[in-house]
């Protein structure tokens, strides 16, 4: 299962539970089914974020370590929120 799949499960079970909720209609099997497919979607990008904390704390370590040993400068990051921010600033296009 893809990452991208299990962002449309989420965005799915979402629009159908707010069409359910808007409309007053009754909870429905395929809202049962939606709820069960974003509660696992959930759950997995939960691990693929948990592991790019760890993955990023394990790299900063390693740089950190190297830096000290080579005085490098090599970049550390503080959570995976701030790799994800670099990463963005290094894709977004530069002014001409």
């Amino acid at each position: 299962m893809s990452f991208v799949n299990d962002i449309g499960k989420v965005a799915t079970a979402l629009g159908l539970f707010a069409s359910a909720i808007k409309s007053g209609e009754s909870w429905t099997p395929a809202c049962e089914q939606a709820q069960k497919d974003a509660h696992e979607a959930l759950t997995r990008i939960g691990g693929i974020a948990d592991g790019l904390e760890g993955s990023v704390r394990l790299q900063s370590h390693y740089a950190a370590m190297l830096n000290a040993y080579d005085d490098g400068q090599r970049l550390t990051f503080q959570d995976g929120a701030a790799w994800l921010e670099r990463l963005a600033s290094l894709k977004a296009p530069t002014p001409d």
